[in-house]
């Protein structure tokens, strides 16, 4: 065996470990762009293509990423808990971004108290990318800002483990009874209906049709005008999940002593989320598809550098008996 054949022996074992360590990705990289600078794997192969699928059983293009995360990211900034799917997204990424968000998951790994860290997920990354790419005047946000998203983006990922822990044993022991909330008085009959604070998007999705009927009786100040939720148009799986209509009577109607039909209808695309802060965390933001309100049951942890579509609490509607829209501005 001469050394060209070891050093493809040797290259199946680390391509082999890639996906569970993003360093192996990065060692991958760095002897895949060797044997190709260098041709060796000629004669014997026609080209580096054919090489890579034969040897390795994979694409060009993957061949390709490895070899561009060696190339665009240092060894040293390759945390142990990193995935090669987080290494595919940086090694795209403009340089100050990928260094800022580098520097954040090691960061993360050197100051984050072991018993409360989990490994975070492939998306993380995404959710950075997203956030940088969607900060207002495109600014290069604050270390400090970062390290705040990552520790939102490990609590919610650290809740939502538990959750379908808590959820698969008995739905009834995380879910707590609604009325143990300070209920506004509109809203006391509700628990009769609807007895469990929701536990999931789809159990927000039932709460808010539960109470729909109340909440059309509700003013909703919606870009300076006053407005009421006048019915539901859809609701589905796809992003946006929802399209609401919103009414407003006409100044005409408003200062009339006669009823009329003189209103203005307002088409709203809407997004469910248990927490508003999966917004991000879901990727919807990167969506063509137009959002023009959150509706949730908490507001999570929301950054005034980053734009947001307003933001409706049903926990705070039902507390408070007021529908009010926050703004990431605020």
């Amino acid at each position: 065996m001469d050394n060209f054949d070891k050093l493809t022996t040797q290259l199946k074992k680390i391509i082999t470990n890639t996906q569970k360590s993003a360093k192996q990705a990065w060692q991958a990289g760095e002897t895949l762009g060797d044997i190709r600078t260098n041709k060796n794997f000629k004669p014997k192969y026609k080209n580096f293509d054919d090489y890579t699928k034969k040897e390795f059983n994979i694409t060009d293009k993957t061949a390709e990423q490895y070899i561009k995360i060696y190339e665009k990211i240092p060894l040293e900034m390759i945390t142990d808990n990193m995935l090669v799917s987080h290494l595919y997204t940086l090694a795209e990424m403009p340089d100050k971004s990928k260094n800022q968000v580098l520097k954040t998951m090691r960061w993360a790994e050197e100051n984050i108290e072991i018993e409360n860290k989990v490994l975070y997920n492939g998306n993380i990354v995404l959710v950075f990318k997203q956030i940088i790419e969607s900060a207002k005047k495109n600014s290069l946000l604050s270390d400090d800002l970062l390290q705040e998203i990552f520790r939102e983006c490990l609590n919610q990922d650290t809740k939502d483990s538990n959750r379908r822990t808590r959820r698969k044993k008995d739905p009834l022991n995380e879910a707590s009874p609604i009325d143990e909330l300070p209920i506004h008085k509109s809203f006391k009959k509700v628990s009769s209906i609807y007895s469990r604070v929701p536990i999931s998007e789809q159990g927000l999705v039932g709460l808010f049709c539960t109470i729909f009927h109340i909440l059309r009786k509700k003013t909703i100040d919606y870009k300076g005008m006053k407005y009421n939720f006048s019915k539901i148009l859809y609701i589905r799986v796809e992003f946006p999940d929802a399209k609401i209509e919103i009414t407003r009577k006409s100044m005409a109607q408003q200062l009339s002593l006669f009823p009329s039909v003189d209103e203005i209808d307002i088409e709203l695309d809407i997004e469910f989320e248990l927490d508003s802060f999966n917004y991000w965390r879901h990727k919807h933001h990167e969506a063509k598809e137009n959002c023009d309100m959150i509706i949730c049951w908490e507001i999570g942890r929301s950054f005034k550098e980053i734009d947001m579509p307003p933001i409706l609490s049903i926990k705070e509607l039902l507390e408070t008996g007021k529908v009010i829209l926050h703004y990431s501005s605020n």
